[in-house]
C-alpha cells in the first residue's frame, strides 16, 4: 500500500506547473509571486516562495544575501541571460577613519570581519615577515617566510633560524598570543597560538603540532598590531572591534562577513548557473544531483585567523556527502583555503574549471593537505586547469577516481614533497590517470604513493597512461604491484622521469610498463637502475639506454608544446598494442609516448574557454621550427574552426573568410602550413558555436631560421598484399615538414589512378582494393610543400596473390583455392604408392550418366605434423568444370601397421564452388582446422568432383568393416564397382602430381612442451602467462618455463668484451631447432633512430653443449668498425 501511495503522490505532483520567479536590485520582497516587471529584492526571499520545478532568474547586479534551504528539491537559480550577477560576501565599511600612528588609520566596526578589500584588491593581514599577493611574494618561501632550525625544535617549541630578511630575536616586542603558521611537517602546515615568547629570544612555545618532517621548515606570524608596518596591510582587534589599515581610506573598502551565499542541506536536483561569487561561496550537505556551473569565484574562502581561529580546518566551497554532484565550467581564484572540498560522496564531477592562486598559507587543511578534494568513490576530475597553488598535493582523493585531460603546473609552492595527483594506497585500485599535462613544478606529476617505512602496505591495480611531464620533479612514480603504465612522455625532470619503484617497501610485482618515452626511466628515484625483473616492461624509449639521450631527439618540438614523435623516429610504430589504451593508433603499431604520429587531432590538456585557447606554438615564442604545425585547444562548444595566418598583426586581426589570411575552416585542431619561412607570423582561430562565432585573439610566433628545400620522398614496398588489395606506401624523408602527397597507381597495360592522400610527414600509406588477383601493379608518389615539389625517383612494382575465399565453419569444413604456381610444402612426405597405382579410379554412376573419377594417394612422414592442405596438379586436364560442383574428400589411416590405410578419419570433407578455372592448374583443398597426423604411419586420401546428379564419394578398404563392398561414405548407394582392396588397379590414368601441406612437427613439439606447464589458456606464441619479460616463444626458444616468472635471468643471453675490443654475444639455442621450426639470428646496427639492422659484421664463432637439449652459440661483433654499435637477437618459429 505504501508503494501505491508514493506513486500516486508523484503523479499528482506532476500536475503542478513550474513557475519562474525574478529577483532584481530594484525589487521588493513582498507577496508570493514575482514577474520580470515586479521582481523580488533578494534571492533568499525568492527561494522561500519557490516550489519544486521553479526557476529563479536573477537580474544583473551585486547581492549580499544568504540562501539557506533544507529538504527542498528541484530548484534552479540562474543569472538572467546576458547579465552579470554577483553574490557578494562583504559589506561596505563606511565608519569614519582616524589616524592611529604614522600612516596607519583606524575605525570601529559593528561586526567582525576576516578579510579586507580596498577597491576590490585584497589587503594582506599584517604579518611577519611581510608578503603580498600583488607581487607574488606570498608564494616565496625562501625570501618571505621565516626559517625554523629543524635541529632544535620540538612539536611544542620552535627555534628561529635567522635569515637576511627575518630574525625573531631582533624584534623589539614579544610575539606571545600571535598565531604562527608553521610549515614544519613537510606536506603539513599548522596554525598555532604562540603561548610564550620573550623579547630578544629566538625561541617560542606553541600548542603542539601534529608532526615534524623535513629539514626545510618555515613559518610566518599573524594576529598582532605590531606586525602592521607597510602599506596594504591591516589588523582587526576582535575584542575592541577596531580595524587598523595602512592604505587609501578614500577607496571603496569592504570587509568579508560571510562564508556562504548558498547553504543547502538534504536538497536534491539543485542548479546554480551563471552566478559569480565574491568573498563568498556555496555549501551543500547530503544533496544529490547538484549542478553548479559557469560562475566566477573570486576570493571565495579564507581563514579566520584574524579572529583568532587556529588548529581547525577552514570553511571552503563544499559538497559533503550526496552523489552525482557537479562543479562545471567555473573559475576560482584567490582562495586562502582549499579550493573545493568534496567529502564522502559518490560519482561527483569537477570538469572544465580553472583554479589559480589558491591558498598561500595551507594551514590545518584536511587529510594530507591538498587543493582540490574529491574524497569518495567514482569521482571524476576532467579537463581542468590549475596553477599557482600552495598545498604540496593538488588533488586529494581516497577511492578510485578518474583524473584526465587536466593541466596542472606551478603547484605546491609553500609546502614540501607532494604531487599534482596524489593517490594513497586505498585510492589506487581502479584509479585512472590519463591525458594530463604536468608542467613547471618541483613536485611529482602523478604518484601512486605509500609509506617509506619497512613493511608498510602498498597499493595495486592503478592505471596511468598518456600523461606528459615537463620540467617537474618526476612525471610518474608508482609504488606497489600490478599497476599499469602506458604511453607516457617525460622530459626535463629533476629525478627519474618515470619511476617504477623497487625498494624495501615496493616490489612492483606484475606492474606493466609499455610504450613510454622518458629521458630517464628506472626503478629508483634517481640513477640508472633498471626496472625490476618482476616488472613487465617492453617497447619503451628510455634515454638511459641511448647514452642519456635528450627527448628532443625524438619529439618534434617539446619546448613549444609539440610532443608528437618526429616523423621517421624510433618512436613511430615502435610500441605494442594495448587493448583499451592504444586502440585508435595509426600505422602498423602504436607509437611510443603520449602522442600518435599522423593522428588527425592533437589532444591538449586543460580547461576549454569559449574561444580557442592554448596556442601551439605558444603566443610570443621566438624559437619555433619551420616544420611547425599550428594547434590549439578548441572552444568549449566549437563545431568547427576558421584559421587565419599572416605576417601582419592588423591584417590578421581584421581578416574575414574573404581575406588572403584565411587558410580554411576545419573540424580538427591542427593546421599544417607545409613549411614556414624565417620571419614573424600572426594567426587567429575563430570558433563556430551554436550561439555564434567566437572571434579568437591574435597570436604571434617567430621562426628564427628555415631550410627551404623541396620535400624528399621515396617509395616503400607495397604491404598487406592479397589477391584483391594492397597498401601502397612511401616516406617523406624531411625532418618533420609536412607535404601534400599524391599517389599514382596502375595495372600493367591499364589506366593510371590518381589519389590525393592529404598532408603527410614521415611514412604514409594508401590502402587500395578491388585489384585483380595474380596481376602486376605499379605506383609512384608526388609531394609538395611551401618550398617546392618532388617525385619519387622510381616506380614501385608488386604482384597480387591468389584470392583466398572465406574460411568455412564447422569441424569438417574445407575450402578450395586455385593456384597458378606450385604451393610450398611445409612438410616432407613419402608417397607409398607410385603414380601408376591408386591415382585414378573409375566407379559407375548410378544414374546412367557415365562413370565417376576418383583420385587419391597414400603417403607417410617420418615426423608428426598437422595436415593443413592437399593440392593436386592435373597437367592433362585443363577443362573448365561446370557450375555448382562439389568436391568431397575422405582421409584414411593405417591402424594395423600393414602399410595400407584402413580406417576413415572422421567424416567426409566437402566444399561447394561455382566453377573451376582450368588456366590455374594447381587445385588446393585446405582444412579449416588442421588435422594432427603421426609420423611413420601410412595415410591415404580419396577425393572426387560430383555434381547435382553424380555419385557420392565412395571408399573401400582392405577390411570387411562396412566399406569392402563399395558402400558410399556419404549417403547410401547400393551398387558399386569399386575394388575391395587397396591399392587398386587403375583405369584411364591421368598424369597427376600431389603436394601435402602442413605444419611440421614443430607445432606438435611446441604443444607437447606447453603441456608440461600451467599456462592458464595462454598458449599463443606472443602470450606471457607468467608476466615476466619473456613471451612463450622466447621461453620455448631459450629453455624457460611459461609459468615461472623467475627464470629470465638464467636464460638471458650473455656478453663480454674481448681483448681486441670486439663484442662477444652468447645465447642458448635448442639442438633440434630445425625440427621445431625455430630460427635464431643475430643482427647489428649503428643507429637506433633509423631502426636499420643487418647480419653483416656478425660472425658465429663457436657452439658448445649446455645440456641434453640446449647448446650455447657464440657470436662476435667487430665493434671497431663503428663508433657506436648495437646488437640484437631475433627468434622466429616457422
Amino acid at each position: 500500500m505504501r508503494k501505491l501511495i508514493f506513486i500516486l503522490c508523484c503523479v499528482s505532483a506532476g500536475w503542478i506547473q513550474a513557475a519562474d520567479v525574478y529577483v532584481a536590485t530594484n525589487g521588493v520582497d513582498a507577496g508570493s509571486s514575482s514577474s520580470i516587471g515586479a521582481p523580488f529584492a533578494t534571492v533568499s526571499y525568492a527561494a522561500s516562495k519557490m516550489s519544486a520545478g521553479d526557476t529563479c532568474y536573477i537580474r544583473g547586479g551585486s547581492y549580499h544575501d544568504e540562501v539557506i534551504l533544507s529538504g527542498e528539491n528541484n530548484l534552479t537559480f540562474k543569472a538572467y541571460p546576458g547579465e552579470q550577477v554577483t553574490m557578494d560576501g562583504t559589506v561596505a565599511i563606511t565608519t569614519p577613519w582616524t589616524l592611529h600612528s604614522g600612516s596607519i588609520y583606524k575605525t570601529t566596526l559593528s561586526q567582525d570581519i576576516w578579510q579586507l578589500f580596498a577597491g576590490e584588491e585584497m589587503m594582506m593581514p599584517a604579518r611577519w615577515p611581510n608578503a603580498f599577493l600583488h607581487d607574488d611574494s606570498v608564494w616565496d618561501l625562501n625570501n618571505h617566510w621565516a626559517r625554523i632550525d629543524h635541529n632544535l625544535n620540538t612539536t611544542t617549541t620552535m627555534v628561529d633560524d635567522p635569515t637576511g630578511h627575518s630574525d625573531l630575536a631582533a624584534l623589539p616586542f614579544s610575539i606571545t598570543n600571535a598565531i604562527a603558521v608553521l610549515n614544519v611537517g613537510s606536506f603539513k602546515t599548522y596554525a598555532r597560538l604562540v603561548n610564550t615568547h620573550a623579547v630578544g629570544s629566538d625561541t617560542f612555545a606553541v600548542n603542539a603540532v601534529g608532526s615534524l618532517k623535513s629539514s626545510l621548515q618555515y613559518y610566518f606570524l599573524e594576529g598582532k598590531l605590531e606586525f602592521l608596518d607597510v602599506e596594504k596591510e591591516w589588523y582587526f582587534n576582535k575584542d575592541t572591534d577596531e580595524l587598523y589599515f595602512w592604505g587609501n581610506t578614500n577607496a571603496t573598502i569592504r570587509g568579508k562577513v560571510q562564508d556562504y551565499a548558498f547553504q543547502f542541506t538534504n536538497c536534491d536536483d539543485i542548479t546554480i548557473s551563471g552566478i559569480d561569487f565574491f568573498a563568498t561561496t556555496v555549501y551543500f550537505s547530503g544533496c544529490h544531483r547538484v549542478w553548479v556551473e559557469k560562475g566566477d569565484y573570486n576570493f571565495p574562502s579564507c581563514t579566520k585567523r584574524m579572529l583568532g581561529a587556529h588548529s581547525v580546518s577552514p570553511n571552503a566551497t563544499a559538497f559533503i556527502g550526496g552523489s552525482d554532484n557537479a562543479f562545471y565550467d567555473n573559475t576560482m581564484r584567490f582562495a586562502e583555503t582549499q579550493a573545493i572540498y568534496m567529502d564522502n560522496g559518490t560519482d561527483n564531477l569537477i570538469e572544465n574549471c580553472l583554479f589559480e592562486y589558491i591558498d598561500w598559507s595551507v594551514a590545518d587543511l584536511p587529510s594530507l593537505m591538498g587543493t582540490v578534494y574529491m574524497r569518495g568513490s567514482g569521482s571524476v576530475y576532467r579537463g581542468n586547469t590549475a596553477h599557482t597553488t600552495g598545498a604540496s598535493e593538488f588533488f586529494d582523493v581516497n577511492d578510485n577516481p578518474v583524473a584526465e585531460l587536466n593541466l596542472i603546473y606551478n603547484i605546491g609552492l609553500v609546502q614540501n614533497d607532494g604531487a599534482a595527483i596524489q593517490l594513497t594506497v586505498g585510492a589506487q585500485p581502479e584509479t585512472v590517470v590519463a591525458y594530463n599535462w604536468f608542467f613547471e613544478s618541483d613536485k611529482y606529476g602523478a604518484r601512486f604513493d605509500a609509506s617509506t617505512a619497512l613493511g608498510s602496505p602498498t597499493g595495486m591495480d592503478g592505471l596511468m597512461h598518456h600523461n606528459v611531464g615537463f620540467h617537474v620533479k618526476s612525471t610518474i612514480m608508482q609504488k606497489g604491484d600490478y599497476h599499469e603504465c602506458y604511453n607516457n612522455t617525460s622530459l626535463n625532470t629533476e629525478n627519474n622521469g618515470i619511476i617504477i619503484l623497487a625498494d624495501n617497501v615496493s616490489d612492483s610485482l606484475g606492474t606493466i610498463v609499455q610504450n613510454n618515452a622518458a629521458e630517464r626511466l628506472g626503478s629508483s628515484r634517481s640513477g640508472n637502475d633498471p626496472l625490476a625483473p618482476v616488472t613487465i616492461h617492453d617497447h619503451n624509449w628510455n634515454g638511459y639506454e641511448y647514452g642519456n639521450a635528450d627527448a628532443r631527439t625524438v619529439l618534434r618540438d617539446p619546448d613549444n608544446l609539440d610532443f608528437r614523435p618526429i616523423p621517421n623516429s624510433i618512436l613511430v610504430d615502435g610500441g605494442t598494442p594495448v587493448s583499451g589504451i592504444t586502440d585508435a593508433y595509426t600505422g602498423r603499431a602504436p607509437d611510443i609516448g603520449a602522442y600518435e604520429h599522423g593522428a588527425a587531432t592533437y589532444w591538449i590538456a586543460g580547461r576549454q574557454e569559449k574561444g580557442a585557447s592554448t596556442a601551439i606554438p605558444p603566443d610570443g615564442s621566438t624559437t619555433v621550427k619551420a616544420s611547425a604545425s599550428l594547434m590549439w585547444l578548441k572552444g568549449l562548444e566549437s563545431t568547427s574552426s576558421d584559421v587565419y595566418l599572416g605576417t601582419a598583426s592588423n591584417a590578421v586581426a581584421t581578416a574575414s573568410t574573404n581575406s588572403s589570411e584565411f587558410v580554411g575552416n576545419q573540424l580538427n585542431n591542427i593546421y599544417d602550413p607545409l613549411g614556414l619561412f624565417a620571419q614573424t607570423y600572426f594567426w587567429r582561430v575563430d570558433e563556430h558555436t551554436p550561439s555564434g562565432i567566437v572571434t579568437g585573439a591574435v597570436w604571434t610566433f617567430t621562426v628564427p631560421s628555415a631550410t627551404l628545400a623541396a620535400p624528399g620522398i621515396v617509395n616503400l614496398p607495397a604491404q598487406d598484399i592479397t589477391g584483391t588489395s594492397a597498401t601502397l606506401g612511401g616516406q617523406i624523408t624531411d625532418g618533420g615538414t609536412s607535404s601534400k602527397v599524391w599517389i599514382y597507381w596502375w595495372p600493367d597495360g591499364g589506366a593510371t589512378n590518381e589519389v590525393y592522400i592529404g598532408k603527410n610527414a614521415g611514412y604514409y600509406g594508401l590502402p587500395v582494393s578491388g585489384l585483380q588477383s595474380n596481376a602486376t601493379y605499379n605506383y609512384y608518389a608526388y609531394a609538395e610543400n611551401r618550398y617546392g615539389s618532388n617525385t619519387t625517383a622510381s616506380v614501385e612494382i608488386f604482384t597480387t596473390g591468389d584470392v583466398e575465399p572465406p574460411e568455412p565453419e564447422g569441424p569438417q569444413a574445407m575450402y578450395f583455392t586455385e593456384l597458378a604456381a606450385v604451393p610450398s610444402t611445409g612438410v616432407e612426405v613419402s608417397w607409398t604408392t607410385l603414380n601408376s597405382t591408386w591415382n585414378n579410379i573409375t566407379v559407375a554412376a548410378n544414374d546412367g550418366s557415365g562413370d565417376e573419377q576418383l583420385y587419391g594417394q597414400t603417403f607417410s612422414s617420418t615426423t608428426d605434423f598437422n595436415l593443413s592442405a592437399i593440392s593436386f596438379h592435373a597437367t592433362a586436364d585443363t577443362r573448365t568444370y561446370g557450375t555448382n560442383q562439389v568436391l568431397e574428400l575422405a582421409l584414411l589411416e593405417d591402424t594395423d601397421t600393414n602399410g595400407v590405410p584402413d580406417t576413415i578419419l572422421g567424416a567426409v570433407y566437402s566444399v561447394q564452388f561455382p566453377s573451376i578455372d582450368g588456366s590455374k592448374p594447381w587445385k588446393k583443398m585446405s582444412f579449416a582446422n588442421a588435422i594432427p597426423l603421426k609420423g611413420d604411419t601410412a595415410y591415404g586420401f580419396v577425393y572426387t568432383l560430383i555434381g547435382p546428379v553424380s555419385n557420392d564419394l565412395r571408399v573401400s578398404t582392405d577390411k570387411n568393416d562396412g566399406y569392402s563392398d563399395g558402400n558410399a561414405v556419404k549417403g547410401v548407394y547400393p551398387a558399386g564397382a569399386f575394388p575391395g582392396s587397396l591399392p587398386p588397379t587403375l583405369n584411364n590414368l591421368r598424369d597427376l602430381a600431389f603436394v601435402i601441406q602442413g605444419d611440421a612437427e614443430g607445432d606438435t613439439l611446441y604443444g607437447d612442451w606447453l603441456g608440461e606447464y600451467t599456462a592458464g589458456g595462454q598458449t599463443a606464441l606472443e602470450d606471457n602467462p607468467d608476466l615476466d619479460t619473456l613471451n612463450n616463444l622466447q621461453e620455448y626458444a631459450f629453455g624457460g618455463g611459461p609459468d615461472n616468472p623467475n627464470d629470465p635471468a638464467d636464460i638471458f643471453p650473455a656478453y663480454s668484451i674481448t681483448n681486441s675490443a670486439d663484442f662477444e654475444f652468447i645465447y642458448r639455442r635448442r639442438k633440434d631447432a630445425e625440427a621445431r621450426g625455430l630460427s635464431y639470428w643475430v643482427e647489428a646496427g649503428t643507429n637506433l633512430l633509423s631502426d636499420t639492422w643487418t647480419t653483416n659484421g656478425v660472425q658465429e664463432t663457436g657452439v658448445g653443449a649446455v645440456d641434453a637439449d640446449f647448446e650455447s652459440v657464440t657470436n662476435l661483433l667487430d665493434a671497431s668498425l663503428q663508433n657506436e654499435s648495437f646488437i640484437r637477437l631475433r627468434v622466429r618459429k616457422n
